[in-house]
């Protein structure tokens, strides 16, 4: 905390995750990101479909192509957030239900 200021707590993780679509792709063998040049399948997220979602959880790799990147690890925190929403509407409709059964056997 001493090293940050203006710490909001992130709202509407739900609706950011869900709008985010996880794909499987096979690298371009000549992508820097297939260091070895082998064929075969990945799963991620598109970086330009993220940026326009989640722009904080991307940053661009090369300024001269525009080429993107995911920051995985700070996706963990929206799924926290979402989460955390969840769990919240899960315990709403859970104490609805409870009050239903004993409105029932009365």
């Amino acid at each position: 905390m001493r090293l940050k200021e203006n710490i909001k707590e992130l709202v509407g993780g739900i609706e950011k995750i869900s709008k985010l679509r996880g794909v499987k792709f096979d690298w371009i063998k000549e992508s820097v990101h297939n260091v070895d040049g082998v064929k075969g399948g990945d799963a991620g997220f598109i970086a330009q479909e993220v940026n326009e979602v989640l722009p904080e959880l991307t940053n661009i790799m090369n300024q001269e192509n525009g080429t993107m990147q995911v920051n995985y690890a700070k996706m963990t925190s929206v799924l926290i957030s979402a989460l955390r929403e969840q769990r919240e509407i899960v315990k709403e409709y859970t104490d609805k239900l409870e009050i239903i059964k004993l409105n029932r056997s009365k």
